[in-house]
């Protein structure tokens, strides 16, 4: 009776999820805003003093490690070396800065305005060293810009970042009881050990994982065994003693630029899945997590996530240079948007209740993640300001002018079934056309040789 319960909850919450991501399609706006606001509202449905939705914590630990493996997977799939160009080189300096700035300065603030750890501290800035703007991104498909795409890639190359640090720096704190330089100093040959067996594991899978794929390839199997693979690859790495998610993380690279048949298909389902697991997990983390409602949280969390923005900023104008205009990098640095990844692994910390600081850690990051989708969400607004290209870039008013195609005016003024029968008909126009003069021109070669031969007689 009691799994009916839990499995009652469970669909409820999907259901839910599902209604409320439909809905901000068609207001257009950021379904993690929502998400985590009905997640909110869900701890304050009681029934004589009991919440009415109530998951046990092993269910809930479960779930958010599955959902970890899963979205870590898809993630560092997405990564092609393929593909990386100057403008991957220019994310990857954006990424590195951003993440020692974060070290330097964002941990030395959260340290002194909020919670006196500097462990916590540390495994903070890590945390908010990600960034996903796809959250916002997604209601501004009609806008091409640099800036966009930049963002756009900056999420793929900076998510694995912010997946495998926080977890190392959670593991040092559980490893070291009083943090000095002799104790860390005592972790550094474990810690690398960590780190060589997640890598083996993960390309130990991956090289299996490949062979199979290769040959017993199946269009309904397939996918089902890459999100097998990426469970298993997590359970051997921490089998081993080696970081599981750093294992996922080499797992997902090594499939991503891997070569293997109808790869698309089975790319595409571990993504829709994740986004499956993407609704569940705001709605958790908005039911789990109870943000203070006090003036001083909300003034000392506001002044914080205000330094963090300046550090974004300062990150850009060094990795950056002179390549992206001042407006092009306001609007990056206001799209500091967190995504599933942040709001996973928040989940999964906040199963540490008995660590001193963690609580304080996941109401500071509940709350950066409302924040930054809010702030990213009134900025979209104004992204064709922000993101319009230098005045350096050409554009399509400084083309030369040509002169009127009628052809083509008709054509654009036809309904697109009609254009489809128009660009029909000219390409059958223009094959029968071809046919024809290769006919005329085999018959001027036919009389050529016939004159030629009388010439001779």
């Amino acid at each position: 009776m009691e799994s009916l319960i839990f499995l009652t909850y469970f669909g409820v919450v999907l259901l839910v999820g599902l209604i409320v991501t439909f809905i901000s399609r068609k207001i257009k706006i950021p379904n993690v805003l929502l998400l985590i606001l009905v997640g909110v509202l869900s701890q304050y449905i009681t029934i004589n003093g009991e919440p009415v939705i109530a998951f046990p914590p092993l269910f809930i630990e479960v779930f958010a490690m599955f959902a970890l493996i899963v979205i870590v997977f898809d993630s560092a799939s997405q990564f092609k070396l393929r593909k990386f160009d100057s403008m991957s080189s220019s994310v990857i300096s954006v990424s590195v800065w951003f993440l020692l700035l974060n070290f330097a300065f964002l941990s030395l603030t959260v340290y002194f305005l909020y919670v006196r750890s500097i462990s916590m501290a540390l495994l903070f800035a890590a945390l908010m060293s990600g960034t996903a703007p796809d959250v916002t991104l997604s209601v501004l498909k009609d806008i091409r810009s640099k800036v966009l795409d930049f963002l756009k890639i900056e999420s793929l190359i900076n998510t694995p970042l912010v997946v495998i640090f926080p977890f190392i720096i959670l593991n040092f704190i559980l490893e070291v009881e009083q943090l000095s330089f002799i104790s860390v100093s005592q972790q550094i040959a474990p810690f690398l050990s960590k780190i060589v067996a997640g890598i083996g594991a993960g390309m130990l899978v991956g090289l299996v994982i490949f062979k199979i794929l290769k040959r017993l390839y199946s269009s309904e199997y397939s996918p089902i065994a890459v999100i097998v693979s990426a469970i298993i690859t997590f359970v051997l790495a921490e089998n081993l003693g080696g970081d599981g998610v750093l294992a996922v993380t080499t797992l997902g690279l090594f499939f991503g630029n891997m070569v293997l048949r109808d790869k698309s298909l089975i790319q595409e389902f571990s993504t829709i899945f994740s986004d499956f697991l993407e609704i569940l997990v705001f709605i958790l983390i908005g039911h789990l997590i109870s943000i203070p409602l006090t003036v001083q949280f909300f003034k000392t969390s506001i002044m914080i996530f205000g330094i963090a923005l300046v550090i974004r900023f300062i990150a850009l104008q060094f990795g950056l240079g002179n390549t992206y205009t001042i407006k092009q990098k306001i609007f990056a640095a206001l799209n500091n948007t967190k995504g599933v990844a942040v709001a996973v692994i928040v989940v999964v910390f906040a199963s540490y209740v008995d660590i001193p600081g963690m609580t304080e850690i996941s109401h500071l990051a509940l709350a950066f993640m409302l924040y930054s989708v809010v702030l990213s969400s009134i900025f979209a607004r104004f992204a064709k300001f922000f993101a319009a290209p230098p005045p350096s870039e050409p554009t399509v008013s400084s083309k030369p002018t040509e002169e009127p195609n009628l052809a083509a005016s008709v054509v654009e003024s036809l309904s697109h079934e009609k254009q489809k029968k128009v660009k029909l008909e000219v390409k059958n126009t223009i094959a029968v056309t071809s046919v024809k003069k290769k006919k005329v021109i085999a018959k001027k070669k036919v009389k050529k040789k016939s004159t030629k031969a009388k010439k001779k007689k």
